[in-house]
C-alpha cells in the first residue's frame, strides 16, 4: 500500500536498482533503468518488484 511504501522508505529500506531512496519526492527517470526497459524496486532485504516498460 502507499502507506506501507512510505514508511518503507522513510526507515531506509526502499530501494531502485539497488540504490537507497532517501526522499519521498524521489521521481524515476531514465538513469534508473535497469537495462533498456527494466526497473527493479526492493523493499526491505526480500521483496522485489520487476517492472517492464513496452517500447511505445
Amino acid at each position: 500500500s502507499r502507506s506501507d511504501a512510505r514508511r518503507a522508505i522513510e526507515q531506509g529500506g526502499g530501494y531502485v536498482n539497488n540504490r537507497r531512496i532517501d526522499s519521498l519526492g524521489y521521481v524515476l527517470t531514465a538513469s534508473d533503468l535497469a537495462s533498456e526497459t527494466v526497473i527493479v524496486l526492493r523493499r526491505g532485504k526480500k521483496k522485489y518488484a520487476l517492472i517492464q516498460f513496452a517500447n511505445a
